[in-house]
């Protein structure tokens, strides 16, 4: 998606703002949020609008491949979750 379409896409797709508002608050490019964003829009269930008030549990995190073979996926669950309770 090209940033002139993002402002006035869908409510699954990140704004400009948000995508900015990321890029400043994290090392994390512009590439790297939107590929982000893409993986967990494609663990929430399907046809679930996404918002900011979008939450997963742990374990549709966990589905992801790269975390079911990492010896730290509890770990970096907990690190990444909004209470720190994974």
């Amino acid at each position: 998606q090209s940033s002139a379409a993002m402002g006035t896409a869908q409510s699954h797709l990140l704004s400009a703002t948000d995508l900015e508002n990321y890029q400043d608050c994290t090392f994390f490019t512009k590439k790297e949020i939107l590929h982000a964003h893409q993986r967990f829009r494609s663990l929430a269930p399907p046809g679930s609008p996404i918002t900011a008030d979008t939450r997963l549990t742990k374990a549709q995190v966990m589905q992801l491949p790269e975390l079911k073979v990492n010896p730290f996926a509890s770990r970096i669950c907990e690190v990444f979750s909004e209470d720190h309770s994974g």
